[in-house]
């Protein structure tokens, strides 16, 4: 199993469960780098140049273009802040009550980390 990181799993936890809550130009942005992840993993395929060429269309927008020029990881670290920031009232941030960890889900009644359920206890 993997170590707990609690920035990147914060990070993916938001940016995966609170995707609703970015901006049309960091959803597309978030969208281009998915595309360009997925076309390292098809080495040189049609496939994989196809992913490469929606995500350079996609990229080719003044406005999204600075936030697919960053890092993935530092761009979603930078989403995931602002809608922490932004949209603190909209996010539930579930975390296990044994380890105080973050679970994959906000409706996630069971902790991938340290194992402990509260299937049948109050929240």
């Amino acid at each position: 199993m993997k170590e707990y990181d609690e920035d990147q799993v914060l990070t993916e936890y938001i940016c995966v469960h609170y995707h609703q809550l970015m901006s049309r130009e960091e959803q597309l942005a978030e969208r281009a780098h998915e595309m360009r992840l997925k076309a390292s993993g098809y080495g040189a395929s049609i496939v994989s140049e196809r992913l490469r060429k929606i995500a350079r269309l996609i990229a080719s927008d003044a406005r999204i273009k600075p936030l697919t020029e960053m890092s993935r990881e530092h761009f979603r670290m930078t989403v995931r802040d602002r809608l922490l920031r932004e949209h603190a009232d909209e996010i539930t941030l579930n975390r296990c009550p044994e380890c105080n960890r973050i679970p994959r889900s906000p409706e996630a009644r069971q902790c991938p980390w340290c194992f402990y359920q509260w299937h049948d206890k109050p929240t």
